[in-house]
């Protein structure tokens, strides 16, 4: 997946459960140009957040505790084709190729050595 903020104003995952706890997996999801990329408002959440791409946001995480945070995460810059005309397939040098992680039953049929980062998988 891959969640912008069309004019950089807006959360990319915005979180704000008002009743019990909610359990949010985000795996493989590109987050860019937003001013937050995942932001916790308050409420309970429990987390499984790892393999994610983060670019050109504001903030990356907001309210969400470092040990929550993804450790294979990647910051780098994605390398997309061309964002200005919504193009966000992935170039060749791209990190966001094979730096995500399989999860069954969804991106099974990945190519090359683990999936990619974002909505686009690259041969």
């Amino acid at each position: 997946n891959l969640l912008r903020s069309s004019d950089g104003t807006k959360a990319g995952i915005y979180l704000n459960p008002t009743s019990g706890t909610l359990a949010i997996t985000v795996k493989n999801c590109a987050l860019y140009a937003c001013t937050h990329g995942i932001y916790e408002v308050g409420g309970t959440v429990t987390y499984d957040l790892d393999y994610n791409g983060f670019y050109g946001n504001t903030w990356d995480y907001t309210n969400i505790d470092p040990g929550d945070q993804g450790a294979n995460d990647v910051t780098a810059d994605p390398l997309y084709t061309d964002q200005a005309n919504d193009d966000y397939t992935l170039q060749g040098e791209s990190p966001y190729i094979d730096a995500g992680v399989a999860v069954a039953g969804i991106n099974d049929d990945y190519l090359g050595d683990a999936p990619d980062i974002g909505r686009y998988e690259t041969a």
